[in-house]
């Protein structure tokens, strides 16, 4: 997947201002060390046009979601990247509100490549992973950090 520079463009904009650019932490005990950790990225927005127009980008590949915000009465769909678009997608943006995130999920992918055929990951590319999480969890959420260090 070859992005053309319109594309990049539309896409560095869309995930910057109404994406995310983050993982997600699974704990089981199907994983070696108890824990694994998945790259997220996703635009989301209330006018589905915009949603699939990030979908059609990444090839029409994965699915939208809708999502019922009973609140306000209106839809917000998501699009959330596959993981196989991620791969390929991300390595070509320069985001520049989400540019630390962005950079911190391609080194989750450097450590999971060859994993993905059988190999096991080792205690300390997982330890490696969770810090990356915990670092990416931190600047989505620095407010949740400024809390805990008053405290």
């Amino acid at each position: 997947m070859v992005l053309s520079e319109w594309q990049k463009g539309w896409l560095e904009s869309a995930i910057d201002g109404e994406g995310t650019v983050t993982a997600s932490r699974r704990i089981s005990a199907q994983y070696r060390w108890g824990e694994y950790y998945q790259p997220i990225v996703n635009v989301g927005n209330t006018n589905r046009d915009y949603v699939e127009c990030a979908f059609m980008i990444c090839g029409g590949k994965g699915r939208i979601y809708p999502h019922d915000q009973k609140n306000n009465h209106r839809i917000w769909f998501e699009y959330r990247f596959p993981a196989s678009v991620i791969r390929r997608m991300l390595p070509q943006l320069s985001l520049i509100i989400k540019e630390e995130q962005r950079k911190l999920v391609l080194e989750l992918l450097e450590i999971q490549i060859g994993h993905n055929t059988g190999n096991k990951l080792t205690f300390v590319e997982t330890m490696r992973m969770r810090g990356i999480y915990e670092k990416i969890k931190s600047l989505n959420h620095p407010e949740s950090k400024k809390e805990q260090n008053e405290e």
